[in-house]
């Protein structure tokens, strides 16, 4: 009989791999809210729940409809700091351009693959009337162990790292990407030859 796996209480990943010991806090003055598309919750190499053990502010709500946002929708109504949403859309203004930002932010990113993302977009008509932040210059994503259909593509974490060294000059975000390397390193240390070829 197959021996159940063991796994964290706190961070959610097996005892084998951990994160815990890496985890620090990050802290900064812009909000941060993730749309979590709900194929994501469970998916073992998601990196927004990364954010989470990081960043103890940052809200991820879970859905695909308005109706699925509703309450996150009246909250933003009456919290007073200017909303962004972080997507390439037609009209985007790119981050490199806007500076660093004294006033606390609200920024909300998409959790999904790119076809899951265009789906809440569509599905969540309030979103287009936001202004949007895109990425002109972003890095090359270190995300080996998740493929995705465009080159220039980035982790939620990546996207929330670029985003603070961008517009937030308090903000370290450096224990952000050293769980993110580690999880990656974990997943890769179990992988077969065969498995990372295909990444």
């Amino acid at each position: 009989m197959k021996q159940k796996r063991s796994y964290c209480q706190t961070c959610h990943f097996p005892q084998v791999t951990c994160l815990c010991h890496v985890v620090k806090p990050v802290v900064t003055k812009h909000q941060i809210i993730i749309l979590q598309h709900p194929s994501e919750t469970t998916h073992a190499k998601g990196s927004a729940r990364l954010v989470g053990l990081c960043m103890k502010e940052v809200r991820i709500v879970v859905g695909e409809t308005a109706e699925d946002f509703s309450q996150l929708r009246e909250d933003l109504k009456t919290q007073g700091r200017p909303v962004y949403l972080v997507y390439p859309t037609k009209y985007y203004q790119a981050i490199e351009s806007m500076g660093k930002q004294h006033q606390p932010l609200t920024l909300i990113l998409l959790d999904a693959s790119w076809k899951k993302a265009y789906k809440l977009l569509m599905l969540n008509p309030w979103l287009s009337d936001l202004p949007c932040i895109g990425f002109d210059q972003s890095p090359l994503s270190q995300y080996q162990i998740r493929k995705s259909s465009k080159s220039y593509s980035l982790s939620t974490l990546e996207s929330v790292v670029y985003c603070l060294n961008n517009l937030d000059d308090t903000s370290n975000t450096a224990p952000l990407m050293n769980v993110f390397e580690t999880m990656i390193d974990n997943q890769m240390r179990f992988m077969s030859d065969a498995v990372k070829k295909r990444y």
